[in-house]
């Protein structure tokens, strides 16, 4: 209230203060406090230095630029610096380093509480960890802030399933069978709680419908297999328990897709290509071998792969790239296999054209055991025996 004119008042005396004079002062006052408590409840965690001396030229260029961002983060405002340690955290993420993505997503989630990527990406690294406490916590953040987040749920109930918190995983698969492209996971995750519980049957049917939407998922079997001989059904769990791999069931996970695709190392390219060779799709295998077989590459994994026979239809355009690898593997070993190789061919007339256009051995004509006939080997490798 403003004083009135002939006020002889001492706060007439003192006038009133000004908006401005209030502004500047309630800044000063409540700024710092904040500060404080800010920094207070989530203080950022130091993010380890990673050695990159011994990475691929791609890798390391990543790596650097992560760490270069890290560096520059502290002078940046929350969101960006949020941001700077999110990236760094999916590199490191992306090449196993677990002990530098773990704080590097804990910064990020306490710099961006309302994101989700970062608590659902700090539930990764943690259950890869095997923090299983941790994991479960971030993941219920992460379901808490994004709804639906099928991925999370899937991820959730498998960490309370380790945990041995069989309701809470039951809870949690049952939520993701609403969404058809998890459905398979959730099954997954139903039939080991139910065959937990004792229930044989409700396990079978939830695991027979992961083999009918993914046949390949050989992981699978196994339950399946236990569930049935409980069942008293052996024939049919002997015969799971052969068809038991390494298969796993898949799920959408754009997240995780997201950090994948920035992989610039060959041993992504390796795994694609191998993956393509068993399979027998040459045409898909030949680009990634490409990739990892240029001028300048030493790739033995990739350039052996070439050597392997292949059908006469793709044995044109794939280049001849093992012969370089077997020079340059040592004298001895490749002299061990041309020994092998001729002795091989000596063995039997069948031949099969190779990828560098000559011919090779096929697997059938070569004797099954690990290694040719002590005849065949190096003069000074003869008085060793097979391993």
């Amino acid at each position: 209230m403003s004083a009135r004119p002939g006020d002889r008042s001492p706060r007439a005396r003192r006038g009133a203060a000004s908006p401005p004079t209030l502004f500047a002062l309630l800044a000063l006052v409540t700024l710092p406090a904040l500060t404080a408590a800010v920094q207070g409840a989530a203080p950022l965690r130091p993010v380890p230095k990673v050695d990159v001396s011994a990475m691929e030229p791609a890798v390391r260029q990543q790596v650097d630029a992560a760490q270069r961002s890290l560096a520059a983060a502290p002078g940046l405002a929350p969101a960006a610096a949020a941001a700077s340690f999110g990236e760094a955290g999916k590199t490191y993420l992306l090449y196993a380093m677990l002990d530098a993505a773990a704080p590097c997503f804990e910064n990020a989630a306490a710099l961006a509480p309302g994101d989700f990527r970062w608590p659902y990406y700090a539930g990764v690294v943690a259950q890869r960890l095997g923090d299983l406490e941790r994991a479960g916590d971030d993941f219920r953040r992460a379901t808490a802030l994004q709804s639906p987040f099928p991925a999370a749920l899937c991820r959730l109930g498998e960490v309370e399933l380790l945990r041995g918190d069989l309701d809470a995983a039951g809870k949690s698969f049952t939520a993701v069978l609403a969404f058809p492209p998890w459905a398979p996971e959730a099954h997954y995750g139903l039939g080991r709680v139910a065959l937990q519980r004792g229930d044989a049957r409700g396990a079978a049917e939830h695991l027979e419908a992961v083999l009918a939407a993914q046949p390949g998922a050989s992981m699978a079997h196994a339950p399946l297999a236990a569930a049935y001989g409980r069942l008293g059904q052996l024939d049919r769990a002997k015969a799971q328990a052969a068809l038991y791999g390494d298969g796993q069931v898949g799920f959408p996970d754009q997240l995780l897709h997201e950090v994948e695709v920035a992989n610039a190392g060959n041993l992504r390219r390796i795994a694609a290509a191998t993956q393509a060779f068993r399979e027998g799709r040459f045409a898909e295998a030949s680009p990634w071998i490409r990739g990892t077989c240029g001028p300048g590459s030493s790739s033995a994994i990739a350039r052996s792969t070439w050597g392997t026979p292949q059908p006469p239809s793709t044995a044109s355009a794939a280049p001849s790239s093992w012969r370089p690898t077997i020079r340059g593997r040592g004298s001895a070993w490749a002299r061990c296999w041309r020994s092998a190789a001729r002795a091989a061919r000596r063995s039997s007339s069948s031949r099969r054209r190779c990828a560098c256009g000559r011919t090779r051995p096929t697997p059938a004509s070569i004797s099954p055991r690990p290694w040719p006939r002590r005849a065949a080997w190096p003069r000074r490798w003869r008085s060793a025996k097979p391993s």
